[in-house]
């Protein structure tokens, strides 16, 4: 009931809640970041072996985790902003 009455008066939230829920965000980035470098690396190993072997099938394009780090990266600003509101 606090951090509702807190809501409604338009103060922050106390450091109780966002603490916790920034340090998670954080680490959910971080793994995030990680998957995504651990992807583009598979990419190029994909790229290379193509290059080798021409009769392969075509490699997955980057395109994909760069846009996902793209919204990962904007989903946490947001989450952020709106624990300060």
């Amino acid at each position: 009931m606090h951090v509702l009455h807190t809501l409604a008066a338009g103060s922050d939230l106390p450091k109780e809640v966002t603490e916790p829920l920034n340090l998670l965000l954080g680490w959910i980035m971080w793994l995030i970041c990680l998957a995504a470098v651990a992807r583009l690396f598979w990419i190029g190993g994909q790229m290379g072996h193509v290059q080798d072997h021409p009769a392969s099938d075509p490699p997955d394009t980057p395109l994909g985790v760069i846009i996902g780090l793209i919204v990962a990266a904007a989903s946490t600003g947001i989450a952020g902003a709106l624990l300060t509101v």
